[in-house]
């Protein structure tokens, strides 16, 4: 999910020719990008973002203007998210709100999360927030969610990270929708690591074209993560392969492919998914800067 007042330094013109600064600047670090994604139930989406990306301070915001197609009909939508953090006794409490309104309704989004690193090895992270379901059809249907959820990760002495992940969601529409992953991560060498992942996944019912659930989906799957070095940059490559199970009634034939280039700080990445009644495309670029 997704204003600290700004001090700018000012050139005063003065009587005789003369010149002097009344304040010195306060120059945030600020971000900008710029996603596309399309999927096979006919939703396009553009969206351009602009906010502060101030890592030292507890507050910052994202403005979001976005173009969402679908169905034959195209709407306009802007979204302000704002984001606080601070530190929680041995942790740090997360605390995302955002207003959106768009051509057909206007919604209030907020999520709240703790997490914590547990000794030397482990992290957990708490999470419960309210979302919108971005479709077209599913803004005419005024549907939001309800999500809550609880991720635990363990890293062991041999570059084995372990990670389980439990997320309950709850749709407007009386849909709830549990989610279930486990993922065993091992690095092979510094710029190589292979995961193993058992997810499982289902809902009351199917919501497709409205918004995509997978039914009854169990899948076990091998996962390839290479890094390139590319001078200065780097390219991340990351692969997906079901290796066996079940989803939507029919054997999975789950994989995706992504791949992230990067160098400082701008980034540009694209993805493909695609399983059983439903493919995906995405590309995104990203850039971090101080104005």
């Amino acid at each position: 999910m997704k204003k600290r007042f700004i001090t700018v330094m000012m050139i005063v013109t003065m009587g005789m020719g003369m010149t002097m600064p009344v304040a010195l600047a306060a120059v945030p670090s600020m971000k900008t990008g710029f996603t596309y994604s399309k999927d096979s139930d006919g939703v396009v989406l553009h969206s351009y973002n602009i906010g502060t990306n101030e890592e030292e301070e507890p507050f910052n915001f994202t403005v979001y203007h976005t173009r969402l197609a679908q169905s034959g009909m195209t709407i306009s939508e802007n979204t302000l998210q704002g984001k606080w953090r601070r530190p929680v006794g041995q942790g740090y409490i997360t605390l995302w709100a955002g207003y959106m309104k768009n051509d057909i309704r206007n919604a209030g989004t907020y999520a709240l999360m703790y997490d914590e690193v547990v000794g030397f090895d482990d992290h957990v992270w708490l999470s419960y927030g309210h979302d919108i379901v971005d479709t077209v059809l599913a803004h005419k249907a005024g549907i939001g969610s309800t999500t809550a959820t609880v991720s635990y990760l363990h890293k062991t002495a041999s570059d084995i990270d372990i990670n389980v992940v439990a997320t309950h969601n709850k749709y407007s529409d009386n849909n709830t929708q549990q989610i279930y992953n486990l993922a065993i991560e091992k690095k092979i060498r510094s710029n190589f690591k292979v995961g193993l992942n058992y997810g499982y996944s289902t809902a009351d019912h199917a919501a497709s074209p409205v918004y995509y659930v997978p039914i009854n989906e169990s899948v076990i799957s091998l996962k390839p993560e290479l890094t390139v070095p590319l001078g200065t940059g780097k390219m991340v490559i990351v692969a997906e392969q079901a290796l066996t199970g079940h989803s939507n009634g029919s054997a999975s034939h789950r994989h995706s492919i992504g791949s992230t280039i990067t160098f400082g700080k701008f980034s540009v990445g694209t993805k493909y998914y695609s399983d059983v009644g439903y493919n995906a495309r995405s590309s995104y670029i990203n850039w971090d800067s101080s104005f």
